[in-house]
């Protein structure tokens, strides 16, 4: 892990409000307009709206997935046509009902 990875992983207020003066300095597109969905534990997911179009095929890849795929449900709730894929070493069970599992992690060393 890189060292601004280290600093926010214990840190996630100061990297959502950092991450809030990057949107709003970036990107023409106000906060309350963006995607939000809660998870477990009262997280909040948030994306940019994507723009659904008839002719182009929509593909949301989630790393890291909570047990309750809670999140994930409701984006393939609000974006119904997208193909989700899911990445996760401990995949909950549950998740096939709604994309498609591919079960291993991500990092920076393979074991």
């Amino acid at each position: 892990m890189n060292n601004a990875g280290k600093i926010y992983v214990n840190e996630s207020e100061t990297f959502f409000k950092e991450f809030k003066t990057c949107l709003k300095k970036n990107i023409s597109i106000k906060e309350k307009k963006m995607d939000k969905f809660e998870g477990n534990n009262g997280t909040k997911e948030m994306f940019l709206p994507m723009i659904e179009k008839e002719d182009e095929e929509c593909k949301w890849l989630t790393i890291g997935i909570d047990s309750s795929i809670k999140v994930e449900s409701k984006f393939k709730e609000k974006y119904e046509k997208c193909k989700i894929f899911g990445a996760d070493p401990y995949p909950p069970k549950n998740f096939t009902s709604i994309g498609k599992l591919f079960s291993f992690g991500i990092g920076k060393l393979c074991e």
